[in-house]
């Protein structure tokens, strides 16, 4: 099912889809970078490998220049790169969602970017650090999530 929520275009299951335990430590996304018209066609040609649970659930943002975030453990990763191989996707990035916390993050290397004006629309930025901060529920859960996460090496 393809549904339109906020400022992204998801790719979900149609039945109810759970988060599992070891997302925070093992889940991210292949980030694949292209334009909206590319991206929608992509996101059509995955939806029945969603469907089918092989890839967890994507995402691509509602802007020209976009980029979509399909998601899965990183055990599963392989399988999902050699998925969205066969339709000749352009250039792929591998990110845990722990990093995306952290280069939001205060001092994080997108919280930079931001803060030195090489940013897309600061208001935006701002949105979005505002929505990933308010998936943790007090300060105290945020710092000791990301004490837990470890950088993976670049």
């Amino acid at each position: 099912m393809i549904v339109e929520i906020g400022h992204w275009i998801w790719i979900l299951p149609k039945s109810k889809i759970s988060i599992p335990n070891n997302w925070p430590t093992k889940g991210g996304k292949w980030l694949i970078f292209d334009k909206r018209k590319n991206l929608e066609k992509l996101a059509h040609k995955i939806e029945s490998y969603v469907e089918s649970r092989q890839i967890h659930s994507a995402k691509y943002s509602l802007k020209e220049d976009s980029v979509m975030c399909v998601y899965c453990l990183d055990k599963d990763r392989a399988k999902v790169c050699k998925i969205l191989s066969r339709f000749k996707t352009k250039e792929k990035i591998w990110k845990y969602n722990h990093q995306t916390v952290e280069d939001w993050s205060i001092g994080g290397r997108l919280w930079f970017k931001l803060v030195s004006g090489n940013v897309f629309d600061k208001k935006e930025a701002a949105r979005q650090i505002q929505e990933i901060l308010s998936k943790f529920k007090n300060k105290d859960e945020r710092s000791n999530n990301v004490k837990k996460c470890k950088r993976n090496p670049r």
